[in-house]
C-alpha cells in the first residue's frame, strides 16, 4: 500500500431544486437562483439556515399535508446544502479572510508600462490628442504611450 496522499478530483456541486428555485454550495457559500424573478444571490450558511427556519415555520402553518410535506422536503434540502457548505469551509471566518488578503497580489504588471523609480509619477499620453491645454498635474489611465515625469520640488 502506498504512503502517498490520495488526490481527490473536484466534484460538481449538488443542485437542489424547489419549484422555480435552485441552490447549491460552492466554496462554503450557498448560491441561490430564483428562475421566476431571475434573482441570483450568494449568501452565507447562517443566513441560509435562517431562511430554512422561516420555511419550516411556514410549513407548520399549512393546512394541507401535501403542501406541508413539500415545504419540509425543501427545508431538508436546505439543511443538507448548508452541511455541504460547512464541510467546504467558511470563507467568512476572520482567519480565512486574513489568509486570502495576504495571498492577494501586491502589484499589477501592465504590458508595455514604464517601470518607475520611487518618487516619479507616470503620465499616460494618447497619440493624436492635443495636450497643449492640459495641466501637467492632470493625468489619466488610458491606452497609449507612458511618459515618466519627475516630481517638482
Amino acid at each position: 500500500m502506498s504512503m502517498l496522499p490520495r488526490v481527490y478530483a473536484p466534484t460538481r456541486p449538488r443542485y437542489y431544486k424547489f419549484r422555480q428555485m435552485e441552490f447549491f454550495a460552492e466554496r462554503g457559500i450557498i448560491r441561490k437562483l430564483d428562475k421566476h424573478t431571475g434573482e441570483y444571490r450568494a449568501i452565507g450558511r447562517r443566513q441560509f439556515l435562517e431562511q430554512a427556519s422561516t420555511w419550516s415555520a411556514a410549513a407548520k402553518r399549512r393546512q394541507y399535508s401535501d403542501e406541508r410535506m413539500e415545504l419540509l422536503r425543501l427545508v431538508e434540502a436546505m439543511v443538507a446544502c448548508a452541511k455541504e457548505a460547512k464541510r467546504q469551509g467558511d470563507p467568512f471566518a476572520p482567519g480565512v479572510t486574513r489568509e486570502m488578503m495576504s495571498r492577494r497580489p501586491q502589484s499589477i504588471l501592465v504590458p508595455g508600462a514604464v517601470s518607475r523609480a520611487p518618487g516619479e509619477r507616470v503620465e499616460l499620453v494618447i497619440p493624436g490628442r492635443d495636450y497643449s491645454q492640459v495641466k501637467p498635474e492632470s493625468h489619466g489611465y488610458a491606452a497609449g504611450q507612458a511618459h515618466v515625469l519627475t516630481p517638482r520640488c
